[in-house]
């Protein structure tokens, strides 16, 4: 009798466990998704920003072409006066 008593009760503390360890599973499952779409949205991010900046590289090159441009009309029309 009280080997199955004490049976029933090992079934009730690890049925009680699993459910505690399933409890646990799927709450970091759910940790684990949200932290993959973080990851996406920041790549997402990142890549919006690398392009930003690659845009303003550009623009900055062509700025600098046209005052280099600027500047030797100016002298060109400096040294001609």
């Amino acid at each position: 009798m009280v080997s199955l008593q004490n049976k029933e009760q090992t079934i009730a503390t690890l049925g009680a466990e699993n459910d505690n360890l399933t409890s646990a599973l799927t709450s970091a499952e759910t940790r684990v998704n949200e932290l993959y779409a973080d990851q996406g949205r920041m790549e997402e991010e990142m890549v919006a920003r690398i392009e930003v900046a690659e845009k303003l590289r550009a623009q900055v090159r062509e700025l600098e072409k046209e005052k280099r441009d600027v500047q030797r009309r100016y002298n060109e029309q400096v040294s001609h006066a």
